[in-house]
């Protein structure tokens, strides 16, 4: 399996609705690589389509969160504990998706669930789920990390 995903990559563009400014969209891009098999990056373009930010986290926090399909009564059902948050939307074909900025504020936005799930659907047929493992070298991981120690 590893041969043959080398190098291999999904980008997808999104288009998110700001929770502030539901009449706005905020142009996004989903890249999953298979070098980095756990992880995906968000990268936010500006109106020009330039890089404004990027996040990185787990692939399995956009699986887990698309899994729920209705929010608690307070509607605060998220799936992440850490810098991004992914659960259902008060309107039932979105997901929401809070990510906290550098200044500790939540930025949160609506995906649409289709087109996300579409996404996230096409990473698992490329590695599906607990085959990432197959695609990292654990020991080349090991020796770097004991290079940086001992350096």
């Amino acid at each position: 399996m590893n041969a043959e995903l080398a190098g291999r990559e999904i980008v997808e563009g999104l288009r998110l609705q700001p929770i502030e400014a539901p009449d706005q969209h905020q142009v996004a891009v989903l890249t999953y690589r298979t070098d980095q098999p756990y992880a995906v990056r968000l990268t936010f373009l500006s109106a020009d389509l330039a890089a404004l930010f990027t996040c990185t986290f787990e692939r399995g926090l956009l699986i887990d969160g698309l899994l729920i399909d209705q929010p608690d009564d307070d509607g605060t059902t998220l799936i992440g504990a850490g810098e991004v948050q992914v659960g259902p939307g008060p309107i039932e074909d979105r997901v929401l998706l809070r990510l906290r900025l550098h200044d500790g504020e939540w930025f949160e936005l609506y995906a649409d669930r289709s087109r996300l799930q579409a996404v996230v659907d096409s990473t698992v047929e490329l590695v599906p789920i607990s085959r990432e493992r197959e695609l990292v070298d654990v020991d080349a991981a090991i020796a770097a990390i004991l290079r940086e120690v001992s350096s």
